[in-house]
Order: C-alpha cells, then structure tokens, then sequence
C-alpha cells in the first residue's frame, strides 16, 4: 500500500492542509440587514406604524424625528450653543410664545440668526454617537416634546451640514443590525437608506392629520377649545408640509418604490395589514 506522507500529491488530498478560521472568518461577508422605511407627514401614523411592525417582526426601531429633537434638546439645555449671538439663554423665552401649534416667522427668524450650526454639528460628531443605549435614551425623554425643543428642531432640521452628520451616522447604525430594522421619518427611503428592499410613504389629508393632532393635544389641554385649537393645529401643519416639501436638503417625498398607504379613513389595524403584506411581498424578494 502506498505509505501516506505529506509530502506526495496523494496524501495532501487524503490529509488536506487545517482550515484557518481566523482567515475564513474575515473573508465572510456580512449578511444585509432587512430595512423597512416608513416615510410620511406629521400625524399620518408613522410612529404607531414602524413601532408595531419592529415589535412584530422582532426588528430594531429608529426614530429620526426623535435624533433631531435630541440634537436641539442639547444644544439648548447643555451645550448652550443653539442661541448665541446675543447670549441669550434659552429659558429666556417664553414657552407660550413658541408654542408648537403655532408658526410665527419672526420668532423663526429670530432663532435661526442666533444658531451657532457649526458648533453644533461638532458636539454631534463627538458628544453624540448614536448607539443602541442612546436611542433608548430617547424613549424616556420627554423633554423631547416641549415647545422649546420643537421648535428648535425644526429650525435645525433643513441645515445641510446636520443632516449630512445624521445621515452618517444612521447609515452605520443601519449597517450594524444582524437582521432587520424599521426606519421612521420624512427621507429615511429617499436619502438616508434609498436601496431599502421594502419602502413605505403613509399619508392622510391635512383634515384628518389635524383633527388627530388636536385630539392628542386636548388631552394636555383640556380647557381649551377645540375649533380655536383645531384652526391652529390645520394651519401649523400646512406650513410644516410645504416646508418638507420645498426644503432644499432631502425634501420629503414618496420613493418611486414605496408603497404609499392613505390612513385617511383607515384604522390603525387597516394600516397595519397593508403594510405587512407589503412586507411580506418584499421579503419574498430579498436576497441578504
């Protein structure tokens, strides 16, 4: 019988060389996460949509309506570098006068002339990595949702420089999860993750937005009156809209590939199963 040495062409096929499964491991390619945007205005159902479809797919949730509040949050209660120019703190201001159901352009103005940009997308990079802990974090904020914080938002929102650090790194959170995620915004299909194998817009018209709307604000508000609140609320909203629209930095548009859902006279369970079987239907499709 032929002896078997290592050194004949025979045994190195009989006795083939150790895997190296440091090297192997390395060459591996990472599986793609599953991404699922759901994209749309305020008050659509964006939030109840994304957050039931990550807890019944078993997926994360990311919230960038809640990144850029929480940008404006710092930068006004603890970098103290949102109003600057004329040292003017930002307890300074009257809440009433900023109140979120309400758009004055002066007041807008006046805080975008005050918005030290630079400083704060700096204190983003380094004061605000966006790991899983953080986007916890947000959960619990609810300083998120004062008026002050609102408005502040939404004056930092369009700036380019912003949304280019955000977009970064929600792009590498993204690239971080092991199966899939549910993405909730206003370009999270159109910029922020555009190869996204499943895309969703949900939209309503600007009456049924508002009289949801108001009806959450009633149940902090109860003495006011909902005609005078529902007036301030429509007009709110349509600024807000255009505004999204007409930004020059990813304006908030449906992507050629989403599915758009009307939630106008649809309950949160109709919405719900048309997006799952739009779901469904792209899952079938995708190919990690």
């Amino acid at each position: 019988m032929h002896a078997k040495h290592r050194c004949c062409p025979y045994c190195r096929s009989a006795f083939p060389r150790p895997v190296n499964m440091n090297m192997n491991m390395k060459n591996m390619k990472k599986t793609r996460p599953f991404v699922i945007t759901v994209d749309g205005p305020a008050a659509a159902g964006k939030g109840t949509l994304s957050r039931t479809l990550a807890t019944k797919l078993g997926y994360e949730h990311l919230d960038s309506g809640k990144l850029y509040r929480s940008v404006a949050r710092h930068a006004a209660d603890e970098w103290h570098l949102a109003l600057n120019a004329a040292d003017i703190d930002p307890a300074d201001i009257d809440p009433a006068e900023i109140d979120s159901t309400k758009n004055d352009a002066n007041i807008d103005a006046n805080i975008d002339a005050r918005i030290d940009l630079a400083a704060i997308v700096q204190a983003v990079r380094t004061r605000l990595p966006l790991t899983r802990s953080y986007l916890a974090s947000l959960e619990t904020d609810r300083r998120l949702y004062e008026d002050k914080v609102a408005l502040l938002a939404s004056r930092l929102a369009p700036h380019g420089a912003l949304r280019a650090v955000l977009r970064e790194q929600q792009r590498s959170y993204i690239a971080s999860v092991a199966t899939g995620i549910v993405l909730d915004g206003r370009d999270m299909g159109t910029v922020v993750s555009a190869d996204a194998p499943c895309k969703i817009f949900l939209t309503a018209s600007l009456a049924a937005r508002a009289r949801r709307r108001t009806q959450e604000l009633l149940d902090d508000r109860p003495k006011q009156s909902y005609n005078v609140l529902l007036n301030d609320v429509l007009e709110a909203m349509r600024v807000r809209d255009e505004r999204d629209a007409s930004r020059l930095q990813a304006p908030m548009k449906a992507a050629e590939d989403a599915m758009v859902i009307d939630s106008s006279k649809l309950s949160v369970s109709q919405v719900l199963e048309q997006a799952l079987r739009h779901v469904e239907a792209c899952r079938a499709r995708f190919v990690s």
